[in-house]
């Protein structure tokens, strides 16, 4: 009996041990992948049992980051790989990391019934997902966050203040029109219906503290608008189709449909006849 206990806690060991070497290496994979070596990574598999993590069907991923900077997210899908490995649940949760000109408080997504290349991961400790159906995704965005964001973006825009109360925007600022420095406040609500650009919808404007005429609003909304656009601002419309978004306390969440996208593989050079 003993040596039976001894020899069941010698395999969990080695499969504990192993285990964490495994994480350690996805970890420092994915901030490559994320184009950031120093960002604070960490993986954590679960599995049932020895047997299914050596035949590659892990129950759960996840994958943990914060307080890091990057330009892409290259979580890609390379359907070239083989398919023999499973994650039954695939999470994403990165905390306080900027992404291009946003910082972003919180992004989590889950991707079930992924499907990776188990030689692989078992060979260079790497996961290549090679299939991946649609998942589901929330991000949240300070409203100090958007208003740095607004700044960069829009650079007649000298000066803003956002607040983000009961799914609607307060924006006052000083913005320069036809070359003359104006005053502006902007009450509206924020509306996306393309799953790309986030919009005011239903502005109400004052401008130099008179209420602006449909001409004069059109014009002032558009110092702001689209506050985000996910294919020119941020090159994740492939990655992200935006389904809701709520303003609460000053937060900007929104709701989305997660599409991990297709490597690309680069096109063999033209051969010169």
């Amino acid at each position: 009996m003993e040596i039976i206990l001894g020899f069941i806690f010698g395999l969990w060991h080695f499969g504990a041990k192993t285990t964490d070497q495994f994480e350690n290496a996805l970890a420092k994979d994915v901030a490559v992948k994320l184009n950031s070596p120093g960002a604070n990574i960490t993986v954590h598999t679960q599995f049932t049992g020895l047997i299914s993590s050596f035949a590659g069907d892990l129950d759960r991923v996840t994958i943990y980051g914060r307080n890091f900077e990057t330009q892409a997210f290259n979580i890609n899908v390379d359907p070239s790989r083989t398919k023999t490995g499973r994650i039954k649940e695939l999470n994403l949760v990165f905390d306080n990391f900027k992404y291009k000109n946003l910082f972003v408080s919180n992004l989590t997504a889950q991707v079930n019934n992924c499907r990776y290349d188990l030689g692989m991961a078992q060979r260079h400790r790497k996961i290549e997902i090679s299939a991946a159906p649609p998942g589901v995704g929330t991000v949240s965005i300070s409203a100090q966050a958007l208003e740095d964001f607004i700044l960069i973006k829009y650079p007649n825009v000298r000066t803003i203040k956002l607040r983000l109360i009961n799914d609607k925007l307060f924006a006052e600022g000083t913005a320069e029109f036809f070359r003359v420095q104006r005053n502006f406040w902007i009450v509206s609500r924020v509306k996306c219906t393309d799953g790309r650009r986030v919009m005011l919808e239903g502005p109400r404007v004052m401008l130099d503290g008179v209420v602006a005429n449909a001409a004069i609003t059109a014009g002032v909304v558009a110092t702001i608008n689209p506050v985000i656009d996910l294919e020119k601002d941020l090159d994740l419309a492939k990655f992200a189709q935006i389904e809701t978004i709520a303003l609460q306390k000053d937060v900007l969440t929104a709701g989305a449909r997660i599409t991990l996208p297709v490597k690309e593989v680069p096109l063999p050079p033209l051969v010169q006849l």
